[in-house]
């Protein structure tokens, strides 16, 4: 299982909003010297996770998200590898339909067409088949 910690950032309705700590690479980004990843992860911006509300959550306070592994290479496949194969199929499909001296012409338009196909495949997917994630509280211990 993947694991993260995140902050409850705030509650609408049945939704939730997560804010994943971001962690650097290495040791030397924590301390900010050697190289630019620390100051490329602090120039990016926060990005916040919109859950349903299955638990009884509060503003501020930490919880552990957890993705299985098959899920993380579900998600990884659809992302990546489906909009290539489907501008790839496109082309050839293209390239083997349409006569050869308009084909050059048209295989760029074809591929970008095929490859927008291919993220639309992936939305709908997504929006039929989302990714589950487990979210439990964070437990303090007494001391």
């Amino acid at each position: 299982m993947i694991e993260k910690m995140a902050v409850v950032t705030h509650l609408e309705n049945s939704r939730v909003w997560l804010k994943a700590e971001t962690t650097s690479g290495c040791a030397g980004c924590a301390q900010k010297t050697g190289c630019s990843t620390a100051d490329f992860i602090q120039a990016m911006p926060k990005r916040e996770l919109e859950i349903v509300n299955e638990g009884s959550f509060a503003v501020g306070e930490e919880v552990f998200i957890a993705l299985e592994e098959s899920q993380f290479l579900r998600a990884s496949f659809l992302l990546y590898l489906l909009p290539l194969l489907c501008m790839l199929f496109g082309v050839a499909g293209a390239s083997a339909l349409l006569p050869n001296p308009s084909a050059e012409v048209w295989l760029v338009p074809i591929s970008l067409l095929s490859l927008l196909a291919g993220f639309r495949l992936v939305y709908r997917i997504q929006r039929h088949s989302p990714i589950n994630l487990f979210i439990e509280k964070k437990v303090v211990a007494d001391e």
